[in-house]
């Protein structure tokens, strides 16, 4: 599963928030996993690759003419929601590939152990 999966196959539900990739859903990315969490759906294998910066989220959100508000950019609370919004759908034991500037991952305090960084 991936939330903000742009033009990939590597996963079988993809989502991207721009409608001109090639994802089969077009949601904000928690409003995508609320949406599998809604249909029972849960998953072995979670990518999680966002815009790592808030200019890049910036860049996201005002390229589709969506409003960006400081808010919107504080990437800090934004990975914290969309870690939020995974947990109802993974399976004991799932991995989650994490990815961006830090090293958190989706924490301990989710009951998550970092297994490798590069």
């Amino acid at each position: 599963m991936d939330p903000f999966a742009r033009n990939s196959k590597l996963c079988l539900y993809t989502n991207d928030i721009n409608p001109t990739t090639s994802a089969e859903s077009h949601l904000d990315a928690v409003v995508y996993l609320s949406s599998l969490a809604t249909e029972r759906i849960k998953a072995d294998v979670i990518v999680l690759d966002p815009p790592y910066s808030p200019r890049q989220i910036s860049e996201c959100y005002k390229e589709l003419g969506l409003p960006c508000t400081m808010e919107t950019t504080q990437n800090g609370a934004f990975y914290k929601s969309v870690r939020d919004a995974v947990m109802p759908i993974i399976k004991p034991g799932s991995i989650v590939l994490s990815f961006g500037w830090n090293s958190a991952g989706m924490g301990r305090d989710r009951h998550f152990e970092i297994r490798e960084l590069m």
